[in-house]
């Protein structure tokens, strides 16, 4: 049966030769994964990717669309106020008698003043035609003007729709400016979970590489019989764990690289996706933090101008629009129609008018309890107090989320700082738990768990990172700043 013992000469060069190989693992460990792992790839930067997003999104060119519907909107609420025209021509004829035979057309001038100008043209003949019917033979012309004496003078329903229509088409702008927010800021996360993603595989193919050196240095050892099985072992845990972790990982990155593929678009609309050698651009923590402290200073003024409480104001408008027209119901409807008449002269086709050829006409309708437009202006006035109360809620609630974004945002400033920090310590105390272990002072299992706390530490550090970004970016969106 082998010694497990072997002389103090046999230690000396056994040690050196292990100094020798732990000196080769440590400088491998220490090296920059970037550098460590590069080889030839396309790299996409965040910059280049939002200029990709910002030009080809479906979402984005769907935008314009909104201009299309906003035209529509004014258009069809000035169609209200279109001229029309109106012909009509009645005959009855039986046992080879014309009883009568009436043509009337009409033309109708809406103003946006609530006047209606009109004009028509009357023909009537025929052996049975009631008598109030008879005109002269070429028939009569008229003219004249419409006019609302009270309900609909002021306002009416005509100029609340074309009213309502610049509020639609304000708030289709808002409409842009809010879609178009939401997806430059998804894409935003997407790409720094992608780029979060890529840099912990770089971590952990960088530890497996030490893993796996480990392994082969305790296996070679145990081998010529100066190391042991149970570190043999542990080394081969190590390894199968780390290898483990990146197989997750990967999962974790080509959802992470999916997620990107439905930002990106061509030209002609059809999607892309990146190639296998196409990698994110690693950003650095300070990447919007000069736009967000510009932000910082507008703040207010800009809080108030958010799409989220200039809606509620359109909401209030909306409703004091209503409120306008319901008053305008309180009062009677007194419509005058005046259309003077004028006759053809059969001889010389001129129109002749007389003072005393002429329609006249009014009618009256009022609801005596105004019951209806009273319980409406009710309805109307809680409505527009409840958006008055919602807008200030929405305004501070707003303030609050983003003073804690602010808040936060140093908490993890000074948490990264901390995982930076001890990550360097992890790495040092790496180094010379290494120089022990060579010394043969220490174990492979300390070793192996200052180099699990060192990776545990640059991974808190890129956690915090990521963290970090991210709560910019949701300080810009809730501002509106992409």
């Amino acid at each position: 049966m082998r010694s497990q013992h072997i002389t103090r000469s046999n230690k000396g060069a056994v040690f050196e030769i292990e100094l020798e190989i732990m000196k080769h693992i440590l400088i491998f460990f220490l090296i920059s994964p970037t550098l460590l792992f590069s080889q030839d790839f396309i790299v996409l930067s965040y910059d280049d990717f939002i200029d990709q997003v910002k030009s080809f999104h479906p979402v984005i060119r769907q935008l314009q669309l909104l201009d299309i519907k906003s035209d529509g909107y004014t258009l069809k609420a000035k169609g209200n106020f279109d001229p029309t025209i109106d012909f009509n021509i009645d005959n009855k004829s039986f046992d080879d008698k014309r009883y009568y035979r009436k043509m009337e057309g009409q033309i109708k001038i809406p103003t946006k003043y609530g006047l209606a100008f009109e004009g028509g043209y009357e023909r009537n003949n025929g052996d049975f035609l009631n008598e109030e019917n008879s005109l002269p033979l070429p028939g009569l012309i008229s003219a004249g003007v419409r006019i609302p004496l009270a309900n609909g003078l002021l306002y009416d329903e005509r100029r609340m729709i074309l009213d309502e229509a610049k509020i639609i088409v304000k708030e289709n702008r808002l409409k842009q400016i809010e879609k178009y927010n939401k997806v430059i800021f998804d894409a935003t996360k997407s790409y720094i979970n992608w780029q979060t993603t890529y840099q912990k595989i770089l971590i952990y193919t960088q530890a497996i590489s030490v893993a796996e050196q480990t392994y082969a240095i305790t296996k070679d050892l145990y081998i010529q019989g100066v190391g042991t099985g149970i570190d043999t072992l542990e080394a081969e845990l190590n390894l199968d764990q780390r290898n483990s972790a990146l197989l997750k990982l990967q999962q974790d990155y080509n959802l992470a690289r999916q997620a990107i593929n439905n930002y990106i678009w061509d030209a002609n609309q059809a999607p892309l996706e990146l190639n296998n050698d196409t990698k994110p651009e690693v950003l650095a923590i300070d990447k919007w933090q000069d736009q967000m402290f510009a932000l910082q200073i507008l703040q207010d003024s800009l809080l108030l101008n958010l799409t989220s409480i200039q809606n509620l104001d359109f909401e209030k408008s909306r409703y004091e629009l209503l409120r306008k027209l319901e008053k305008e119901n309180l009062k009677p409807t007194v419509d005058l129609k005046y259309n003077p008449l004028l006759s053809v002269n059969r001889e010389n086709r001129l129109l002749s008018l007389a003072p005393s050829d002429y329609k006249l006409g009014v009618s009256v309708y009022y609801p005596l309890l105004t019951r209806k437009a009273r319980g409406s202006i009710k309805i109307i006035d809680a409505d527009i107090e409840t958006v008055v109360l919602e807008q200030s809620y929405t305004t501070q609630r707003l303030k609050t989320a983003l003073d804690l974004i602010k808040t936060n945002q140093e908490i993890l400033n000074e948490r990264f700082l901390i995982a930076e920090k001890n990550t360097t310590s992890a790495a040092t105390l790496f180094e010379a738990e290494t120089i022990k272990f060579n010394l043969g002072e220490s174990s492979l299992f300390l070793l192996n768990s200052r180099e699990q706390k060192r990776l545990e530490y640059a991974l808190k550090s890129l956690d915090a990172q990521n963290e970090y970004l991210k709560n910019q970016t949701i300080y810009i969106y809730l501002l509106q700043g992409f």
